[in-house]
């Protein structure tokens, strides 16, 4: 909605979403499905420009492996 509102008033769009996690042999990988989420609304908006911030190994490092440890 946010984005929706400020093309309306002009402004130029970057979508973004953040990896964290991503099972590539599961099909049913929640992640796979957020990012198809993700781009089926970007595209519905016409936003264009879009970046995939990929903190795989930082969510690994930082929240995965103290969670398990």
């Amino acid at each position: 909605m946010a984005a929706h509102l400020l093309m309306k008033e002009g402004h130029e769009i970057v979508a973004g979403f953040m990896l964290n996690y991503l099972d590539e042999d599961n099909p049913n990988c929640t992640t796979k499905l957020d990012l198809e989420s993700f781009h089926a609304v970007r595209k519905h908006l016409g936003i264009e420009a879009y970046e995939i911030f990929d903190y795989r190994t930082e969510y690994e490092d930082r929240i995965l492996n103290y969670i398990y440890q």
